[in-house]
């Protein structure tokens, strides 16, 4: 039997590996009960209850075969509407079966970085070949419609970009009127309201430093070793960004667990970072709460 260090932060400076169940679990439990305010049916409760018990049990055999029951339970979830399953559920799948795996291995975390490098290496390398491959994006024409619409960094737009407020009222109710009205939908291209000047420029600017962005994180993962902590600013600066234009705490917490399992020694500093950040992902993602600035 292997017993949690009395002071939690000894446990995360040490990366002992209930830490990693514990941060998988917490990831899991949010992404199970949602914003706050909803009603979980007994299944959700018999899962929450079935992970929390895998987590304190003292004989790890037990813990496995409880966890083990969670993992299969999530996975099964996924496969009857796996074509509408946001991307991030079938990470947490992944990880809370690799838990499973792992929970009672000697030595642990060789297995445990190694699955964690792969899938932050696959998710980057996959979402830049996606980015790359796509004119609607690089083109600037997705951040565009983004900026316009008000989708990404909320009350900061009109601060980036002056009049944009005026031209997303404008195309809206453009849209609404072409919706509305079918020979006017039916009819010949119509014209856009004029757009604030500046967005396309600005478009452009965070497509293309998207993609460097997201090449150079690969870069970066494939010398890790002698980057060293400037890795995991990188990492952390990733979940910054990210956190800034969209609301997927659950997602960007599975990227700082995947940076928690990869710190070395020279790194070990930034344990306590991820751990910090992650709380405050997950926390927040449950409350519904989110800066008055990004909303």
């Amino acid at each position: 039997m292997t017993r949690l260090p009395i002071r939690p932060w000894q446990a995360v400076l040490e990366k002992h590996p209930a830490v990693l169940r514990a941060l998988i679990a917490a990831a899991l439990a949010a992404h199970l009960v949602g914003t706050a305010g909803g009603t979980l049916p007994p299944l959700t409760w018999a899962m929450l209850a079935t992970g929390a018990l895998a987590l304190v049990m003292p004989d790890r055999r037990i813990g496995q075969a409880l966890w083990t029951v969670l993992a299969l339970a999530f996975a099964a979830r996924l496969i009857p509407d796996y074509f509408r399953a946001a991307n991030h559920e079938f990470v947490l799948a992944y990880f809370a079966l690799l838990m499973a795996l792992l929970w009672r291995a000697e030595p642990f975390w060789p297995h445990a970085e190694r699955f964690c490098l792969f899938m932050l290496a696959l998710l980057m390398g996959l979402a830049l070949i996606q980015k790359v491959s796509s004119p609607f994006y690089m083109d600037g024409d997705l951040l565009g419609q983004f900026l316009l619409q008000r989708d990404i960094y909320g009350m900061l737009t009109p601060l980036l970009i002056p009049g944009i407020g005026e031209a997303d009222i404008a195309a809206t109710a453009l849209r609404d009127r072409v919706l509305a009205d079918y020979a006017l939908s039916a009819g010949s291209v119509t014209p856009l309201p004029p757009l604030p000047e500046g967005l396309a420029a600005t478009a452009l600017a965070m497509t293309y430093s998207s993609i460097a962005f997201q090449g150079g994180l690969e870069v970066a993962l494939l010398f890790r070793r002698r980057l060293g902590v400037v890795l995991h600013l990188v990492i952390v600066f990733f979940v910054i960004t990210v956190y800034a234009m969209r609301h997927e705490n659950v997602f960007l917490s599975l990227n700082c667990i995947m940076g928690f399992a990869l710190t070395d020694d020279r790194s070990r500093g930034m344990r306590v970072i991820y751990v910090g950040v992650i709380g405050w992902l997950l926390v927040t993602y449950l409350l519904g709460y989110r800066p008055a600035l990004l909303i």
